[in-house]
């Protein structure tokens, strides 16, 4: 049972940081590998401000969500729209007038919220953090959870999570060295990514990319 709960409070964490991708890359078509990064920096703040009693584990969440709410004010359902008409014709929204760099920063601070927040929650879960946790294969990890449950839906930031989270907890439930195993884990993310590029773009729930 334990493994269980594991598995479903890890994912729920990771849907945040799909979220946070799904964002980026499949509404706003912002390319970003750095995700992970952020998702770092709201951990080591969390644990950082616990560790040393600066403050509580609710204003440290705050602190590592890093939202800038003036940002976003004047942006209700129409925010959506405008970063949708970004992403197939940024050229055209600028010459009608849109803030497209503003948009842009605002779908980055979002983003980083939700990043953040994963992260400080990541932190406190495990009660650890290691950089080895937020580098590029974690950034690689995350797009691939997004193109594999589906971009630019809500659905397919919940399905990625839940289902590439499935694997490395199926592998350690097999009696195999741990070397051999995430060297299995990253080779099977890659095929994974490569194939539904190739043959599924939309992903399982998504709009094709």
């Amino acid at each position: 049972m334990d493994f269980l709960y594991s598995y479903i409070a890890l994912a729920e964490i990771y849907v945040l940081l799909g979220l946070s991708t799904n964002l980026l890359v499949g509404i706003a078509g912002i390319f970003s590998v750095s995700q992970a990064a952020v998702f770092g920096v709201g951990a080591y703040i969390v644990a950082f401000c616990l560790m040393h009693g600066v403050m509580g584990f609710v204003p440290a969440l705050l602190v590592g969500l890093g939202l800038l709410p003036g940002l976003l004010a004047d942006h209700a359902g129409p925010f959506g729209r405008l970063l949708r008409a970004i992403r197939e014709d940024e050229m055209a929204v600028a010459a009608a007038g849109k803030g497209v760099l503003r948009a842009k920063i605002s779908a980055a601070a979002l983003a980083g919220a939700f990043a953040g927040s994963a992260g400080g929650l990541y932190a406190m879960f495990l009660s650890f953090v290691d950089p080895s946790s937020f580098d590029l294969d974690a950034s690689i990890l995350l797009l691939t959870m997004v193109v594999v449950g589906g971009a630019r839906t809500l659905a397919g930031s919940v399905i990625g999570p839940f289902l590439l989270l499935a694997l490395p907890q199926a592998l350690a439930l097999i009696d195999i060295p741990t070397s051999i195993a995430a060297s299995a884990r990253q080779f099977i993310y890659g095929v994974l990514l490569i194939a539904f590029m190739l043959f599924r773009p939309q992903g399982l729930a998504g709009e094709k990319l």
